[in-house]
């Protein structure tokens, strides 16, 4: 389910109107004795009602998109936003062939970085695990084991954020 909500979330993100993945056993699982969800025989009509929404098998979509994971590299901001960031092999673009020139001058100008400066090795002042969107309890755990056993480095303000706070179950 947390693969789920993060694809949902990052469509919109990306731009999409909506984040859909259809229902089945595994969404029901998750929603059962949930806060908010219906319980007894109105959960069960929920369900019938839930399978009715799906996408048909054989649905033609107008875009499909395929994302190889191996091939991300790690990305960083250059600037005061998400949408300012690259991968760590580029380097800091220049305000000149900007659609906002301004904003990416501001932004250069703050941070204290030049046009064309690389990004691999400069110096890292803040680390961030998490997002607004997503930072999913199988994610934060699994940039637990990386970091285990380590420390931040003393001039590093480490921040680790949780895309939300999760209800308690009720016992049905």
């Amino acid at each position: 389910m947390d693969e789920r909500m993060t694809i949902c979330n990052m469509s919109i993100e990306g731009g999409a109107r909506v984040g859909y993945v259809n229902p089945d056993e595994t969404t029901f699982e998750y929603l059962k004795g949930r806060p908010y969800a219906p319980a007894g025989d109105a959960f069960e009509r929920a369900k019938v009602w839930w399978r009715s929404i799906a996408s048909d098998a054989d649905a033609a979509y107008d875009d499909e998109v395929e994302i190889r994971a191996e091939e991300l590299t790690p990305v960083v901001t250059w600037g005061v936003n998400p949408g300012q960031s690259i991968g760590i092999e580029q380097r800091v673009p220049s305000a000149d062939r900007a659609a906002d020139p301004a904003a990416i001058a501001d932004a250069l100008d703050y941070m204290g970085l030049a046009p064309g400066q690389e990004i691999a090795g400069m110096k890292v002042d803040v680390a961030f695990i998490g997002s607004c969107t997503n930072g999913r309890l199988s994610d934060l755990r699994e940039a637990a084991k990386i970091v285990r056993g380590r420390h931040v480095a003393a001039h590093v303000k480490a921040l680790v954020v949780p895309g939300s706070e999760a209800e308690p179950r009720r016992r049905a």
